[in-house]
């Protein structure tokens, strides 16, 4: 019994830890298999680091 327990959860259950809400909701959305969940990185935060930075250079201009 412990042995498919510990088979259902590396096939079926994602890595989450660290994550918000939203990037564990773009993990589901762009299909991650759960055995590759772990060094998965998510694009909203690249996306929000260039939005923030394209906004610091237009104030400072």
């Amino acid at each position: 019994m412990l042995l498919f327990g510990y088979v259902y959860v590396y096939l079926f259950i994602p890595e989450t830890k660290g994550l918000s809400l939203e990037e564990v909701d773009e993990m589901y959305r762009s299909g991650v298999k759960p055995w590759n969940s772990a060094n998965w990185k998510p694009h909203l935060v690249q996306e929000l680091k260039e939005s923030d930075h394209d906004s610091a250079e237009k104030q400072s201009t």
